[in-house]
């Protein structure tokens, strides 16, 4: 009888993780880009939630590609700064984004500089879109990361000296060309996937 028992409660647990599975992705293509992303189901599973967050993705790429345009035209051949470029768009292209798991102990995060997830929605059972805005501010972070490098290619972890110069230089960047609007989160913190984003690089 107790294995019985202990059989059938692994069975309901088995069917309670299938069921609800909200980590399970997809690829989603675009209609912003035409491009694929790998979209979290979530616990909507419709298609408009599909496309919304694969979108937004899209957004996100196209805003990313803009910025990395301005940069190989405005930084010159040789300058530090260029060095940290050409690494950018070594490392970048679109299927870098992919959209994180809303259970993930992380919110966004970058992995080997080679795959960046991103917290797109509100990890509350609304599950709404964050402002593209503040998205862009936490992507340049991310991308910040994709491109620390030294210059003898060796990959720098971390948010050290190096890093908040990049940093500043994407926000800085963007900022100028209209990619990101700048927000000063030291006087007004904004709530994004769990935490608080309450500092500004510029």
């Amino acid at each position: 009888m107790r294995i019985l028992v202990i059989l059938l409660v692994l069975i309901c647990l088995i069917y309670i993780l299938t069921k609800y599975n909200f980590n399970e992705s997809i690829t989603v293509v675009s209609q912003k880009d035409n491009n694929a992303y790998l979209i979290r189901r979530g616990k909507s599973k419709s298609e408009k939630y599909l496309s919304n967050s694969a979108d937004t993705l899209a957004e996100i790429n196209i805003q990313i590609e803009k910025l990395i345009e301005h940069l190989l035209k405005k930084i010159p051949e040789g300058s530090e700064n260029r060095h940290y470029v050409k690494h950018l768009r070594k490392n970048y292209n679109h299927t870098v984004l992919s959209e994180a798991a809303i259970d993930q102990r992380y919110t966004t995060y970058t992995i080997d500089k080679k795959s960046m997830h991103v917290c797109l929605r509100t990890r509350d059972n609304n599950e709404q879109l964050y402002d593209i805005n503040v998205l862009m501010y936490v992507i340049l972070h991310e991308l910040a990361h994709l491109c620390n490098y030294d210059i003898h290619g060796n990959a720098i972890q971390g948010h050290g000296d190096s890093f908040k110069k990049i940093f500043k230089l994407l926000v800085q960047e963007s900022i100028n060309i209209g990619v990101y609007k700048y927000i000063d989160y030291t006087s007004k913190p904004q709530e994004y996937c769990g935490m608080y984003i309450s500092s500004s690089i510029v």
